[in-house]
C-alpha cells in the first residue's frame, strides 16, 4: 500500500510509476530495460522493509534519485512535475544546484563529447558573465 499526500491509502501501482517515468524519458537515450531495472530496484528498496505502507513522497524521491544518476534531463522533467515548482525561479534554482554538483557534471561530460559544449552553454545561460549579459542586451 502507498500513502498519498492527502493521507489516502491506495494499492501500489507499478504502471502508474512507470508511466510517470516514461513521460520524463521521452526522446531520451534510455531503454525500457533500464526503466524496468530502475523500477525493480525501487520496489526492492521500498517494499523489502518491515513497513507495509510507503508514502508516495518516498517513491517520488527514490525515482528522482535514480533518474538523476541515469539521465539529468529526465530527472529535471520528472522533478518539475513531481515537485510542482511554483515559478521559473524555483525551477532555475534546481538547475543551478544540479550544475554545481561536480560529480554529476563530470559524469555527464565524460559520457558524450557534445555534452561538454552543451553543459557549458547551459551553465553560461544560467549564470551569464557580465560580457555575455551586455552582448545579450545589445541584441
Amino acid at each position: 500500500m502507498v500513502i498519498k499526500k492527502d493521507g489516502r491509502h491506495e494499492p501500489f501501482d507499478r504502471w502508474k510509476m512507470k508511466s510517470g517515468i516514461l513521460k520524463a524519458i521521452e526522446k531520451r537515450p534510455i531503454s525500457l530495460d533500464q526503466i524496468d531495472s530502475l523500477i525493480d530496484d525501487i520496489e526492492r528498496q521500498l517494499f523489502n522493509t518491515s513497513e507495509h505502507e510507503v508514502p508516495t513522497r518516498s517513491i517520488g524521491e527514490a525515482i528522482m534519485e535514480r533518474l538523476k544518476k541515469l539521465d539529468e534531463v529526465a530527472y529535471v522533467r520528472f522533478a518539475s512535475v513531481y515537485r510542482q515548482f511554483k515559478d521559473l525561479n524555483e525551477f532555475m534554482s534546481e538547475l543551478k544546484r544540479m550544475l554545481s554538483e561536480p560529480s554529476q557534471r563530470s559524469k555527464v561530460l565524460n559520457q558524450d563529447p557534445q555534452a561538454d559544449a552543451d553543459q557549458d552553454k547551459a551553465a553560461d545561460d544560467l549564470n551569464p558573465s557580465p560580457k555575455t549579459r551586455s552582448k545579450a542586451a545589445s541584441h
